[in-house]
């Protein structure tokens, strides 16, 4: 607290460290805060949703689930972040986080502000609630929120008194509540209730002066044994004692603000208006086993691990550990905090064990069911094809992509993305920027107009915008001498060299750095970052290409590769088969279905300043240029092995699209004399040169834009992949784009291919399934390696698994109902209802 307090030059509320992972530091001020440890005296503020208050208010501690340490059941001030239109909800409500506060959920939302909340730690499924200030109500849930009880103590056992001023539960039996009272008397100081608040015993005692009773905690693993404080002192008292003793002496008359026990150390630790204290505990409890993770619920196996922590009442010098995992790698350890994997594992639920063991005694827990296996991401291979896209909905969502643990240096690195901007965006809002080290670098928006600059050169201008609605591929490049951005492939070059500065952690989507307002509203989609500058030619070749070619000198120094493309989950896996991953934070980021115009496929690049066919040999394509004006400079082409988003008509295609991106200095140029296609077995299945449409559209476009047909073919020639489609006659082409062909021949798609027979497409077995129990997918040889898009009957995407095996155990985790399961291979689409009981 004196460090924030410091920080926040002495405007610092209510402080918490995370008991589990103390590199997180929650605070508020001027803001609220969520500081992250990078180092030594080294700290970064982390945008989240929490509001612990404090300023002009009360003084109140979070409450951490005690099995997941990054989940919070607790209260909300209702000040930050500024602006929020949920913040007088938030006030009056028991508010849930599962991610660090980086998006919150309401749990319920009472008639005043919550003043206590608790949570039990071995049942925590049981809360209580103190509701308002004054004249306040205990409401008590078993359920987890979902139902709430009234368990407030008449005025005739409280003689009256009517202001609680904190809550303890015991931890082995949950029914077991304490609650104190404020206020200057002494006829209800504490009460007690064995059955879960139906009946309650007054504990008041003369022992406890008049003060106000401030706080209570509750010493886990004693019997029943609670600390109180008030200005007189800290007073125990446990089942078997008849009275209240006081703990030590010498403290000063101060407001005890804050308690808590270290069973390691065996110490009461308290906060008061005049500084911290601690002392012994009045007595040691025995082992007490408690089990918690960073997050039990695991959507992409093959990368996310589980951070298994002890938060037993134990003491560490004397204490030894036995975990158990079942479908863990490791199944087994004897450390205090393993670090376990569940990639092998089947989806389902797995237990977990553990039993502490040190001078005092024994004691285990088991909790069943509590690992779930959900895989949702397939695996760390890259994908061939756009999957999804992420969203980003700006400041008031807080939405940003984290990336932690990169080890990247400033002047030999090349960042890349395709960006779809909803809007003009904020000026100096990040593409990307780095967040520990003395000063930011980044990708980010400036001037107005959607600007592509960089930081440090904040002040600069590339002259490179990247149009709102319209996907664009940005680049950055710094190589020691200079730094270059790039859109679309046009180059922009800011001589300033970058020092050699090592940085680890950044943002996608915002700047950060403390900054509040600097987000960015967009799609993203095929984030590669390189601990390498790349070259001009690289940064064309592959501005339409997946990452995915084994082998390919592309992936030397490919530092991070996101596709988006798992199904949910709050983590997106890094694609360069690395075992990592980028996390997302805030509350409005969605997938959609990516048309950003990439795939796996060929480029090809030739420079052409003069008339005759140019030959593209490894792309298949061949134009003829007609004297005149030519594109002076490189044309690249790309082509794929997948259609565009959208097709331009129902006939027959060839399951290929050709980009063709012109960076000469003529954009356009004289009428090409012919255009031609080749490469594809299928070609020679059409031989009528009329029955071929050409469609064009650009490089970067989408969705419905195709229009009308701009010729048809005027000879095939060749066969088998050297059949060649040709347009000339009508051809009237001065410009590149995407291009695009169909045949009418056969107007009407082969919904299955026809040597794959109906009763050989994938389906779900049994069907109906159980609620709660994973589906069985049974997927046919030809089908493996499809896709599985699953919809509720409104029509709404509600999952969805890439690469399917032979048989996919799947834990949906949806309510009961009918659903379409939508198969997706190379060739072939399926569908099947299948219903959920």
């Amino acid at each position: 607290m004196v460090l924030i307090g410091i920080m926040e030059q002495g405007r610092s509320g209510n402080t918490d460290v995370n008991p589990l992972d103390d590199r997180y530091i929650y605070s508020q001020g001027y803001s609220n805060y969520r500081y992250f440890r990078t180092g030594v005296n080294t700290l970064i503020n982390e945008p989240n949703f929490l509001d612990l208050g404090g300023i002009y208010a009360y003084f109140n501690s979070i409450e951490f689930h005690p099995n997941k340490y990054y989940t919070m059941i607790t209260h909300h001030a209702g000040q930050y972040p500024t602006g929020n239109p949920n913040l007088a909800t938030w006030k009056n409500s028991i508010i849930k986080t599962e991610d660090n506060g980086n998006s919150i959920s309401i749990v319920k939302t009472f008639g005043n502000q919550v003043f206590r909340e608790k949570i039990s730690a071995k049942n925590p499924k049981v809360m209580i609630v103190v509701e308002g200030l004054t004249n306040n109500k205990l409401w008590k849930t078993t359920d987890a929120g979902v139902t709430w009880t009234d368990i407030t103590p008449n005025t005739t056992v409280t003689s009256g008194q009517t202001n609680i001023s904190d809550i303890a539960i015991g931890d082995e039996d949950p029914d077991k509540i304490w609650i104190t009272y404020s206020g200057v008397q002494s006829v209800c100081k504490v009460l007690k209730s064995g059955d879960g608040g139906a009946t309650w015993t007054n504990l008041s005692s003369s022992v406890l002066t008049t003060s106000p009773i401030t706080k209570i905690i509750f010493q886990r693993g004693s019997n029943g044994g609670v600390y109180v404080g008030n200005k007189a002192g800290i007073f125990y008292r446990n089942n078997v004692m008849q009275n209240w003793v006081m703990l030590g002496n010498g403290l000063p008359m101060c407001d005890i603000r804050f308690m808590f026990i270290n069973y390691n150390e065996n110490k009461l630790k308290i906060g008061t208006s005049r500084g911290a204290f601690e002392h012994d505990l009045y007595e040691i409890s025995p082992p007490s086993a408690l089990i918690s993770v960073g997050n039990n619920k695991i959507g992409c196996p093959v990368a996310e691990k589980v951070q298994f922590k002890d938060y037993s009442v134990v003491r560490n010098a004397s204490a030894t550990w036995q975990w158990s995992f079942p479908g863990g790698t490791p199944s087994t350890s004897t450390l205090e905090n393993p670090l376990v994997s569940y990639a092998g594992a089947a989806n389902g639920t797995y237990p977990v064990t553990l039993t502490v063991t040190d001078q005092y005694g024994t004691s285990t827990q088991t909790l069943n069911n509590f690992i779930e296996i959900n895989n949702q991401c397939g695996t760390s291979q890259p994908d061939t094809f756009p999957g999804n896209s992420i969203k980003l909905t700006g400041q008031t969502t807080g939405d940003y992509i984290k990336i932690d643990n990169a080890n990247l240096n400033k002047n030999s690195f090349t960042f890349s993305c395709w960006i779809k901007p909803n809007g003009i965006q904020t000026d100096y809002s990040g593409i990307f920027m780095s967040q520990d080290g003395s000063n930011p670098f980044g990708m980010n928006f400036r001037g107005g107009n959607n600007t592509i600059g960089f930081h440090p050169g904040w002040s600069w201008s590339s002259g490179l915008q990247a149009p709102v609605g319209q996907w664009s591929h940005i680049a950055l490049v710094s190589n020691g001498t200079n730094v270059k951005i790039y859109v679309n492939g046009k180059e922009s070059v800011n001589n300033t060299a970058l020092p050699s500065e090592v940085f680890n952690l950044l943002f996608l989507g915002s700047y950060g750095r403390g900054y509040t307002n600097r987000f960015t509203q967009l799609e993203m989609d095929e984030v590669a970052i390189w601990n390498r500058p790349l070259s001009i030619d690289e940064i064309r070749q592959w501005r339409h290409l997946t990452k995915s070619i084994a082998g390919d000198p592309i992936l030397n120094g490919l530092v991070y590769y996101l596709q988006f493309n798992e199904s949910a989950g709050n983590i997106t896996v890094n694609k360069n088969n690395s075992g990592t991953f980028a996390s997302y934070q805030g509350t409005g980021y969605t997938r959609l279905t990516s048309n950003a115009p990439v795939f796996e496929g060929v480029s090809e690049k030739m420079n052409v300043t003069s008339s005759g066919v140019k030959d593209f040999t490894t792309a298949g394509v061949a134009m003829e240029f007609n004297s005149g004006t030519y594109p002076n400079g490189d044309v690249w082409i790309s082509r794929g092995t997948i259609n565009p988003d959208q097709l331009p008509n129902t006939d027959t295609n060839f399951g290929f699209y050709t980009i063709i991106n012109n960076y000469g200095t003529n954009l356009t140029f004289s009428p090409l004399a012919s255009l031609s296609f080749y490469k594809n077995a299928g070609l020679g299945n059409y031989p009528n040169a009329s029955s071929y449409s050409l469609f064009k559209r650009g490089s970067n476009d989408f969705g419905s834009t195709w229009g009308a047909s701009i010729d048809n073919a005027d000879q095939v020639s060749g066969t088998g992949l050297n059949t060649k489609v040709t347009f000339n006659t009508n051809l009237n082409v001065n410009s590149f784009s995407q291009f695009f062909l169909t045949n009418s021949s056969s107007s009407v798609l082969s919904r299955v291919n026809s040597e794959v027979m109906k009763n050989q497409l994938p389906r779900i077995v049994p069907n109906p399934s159980a609620q709660g129990t994973p589906i069985l997918v049974r997927v046919p040889k030809a089908w493996v390696g499809s896709q599985l898009i699953i919809y509720d009957m409104s029509g709404k995407k509600v999952a969805e698994i890439f690469s399917l095996r032979s048989e996919e155990n799947i834990m949906l985790n949806l309510p009961k109902g009918v659903y379409i399961a939508s198969y997706i291979s190379k060739t072939d689409t399926s569908q099947e209802k299948f219903m959920i009981k």
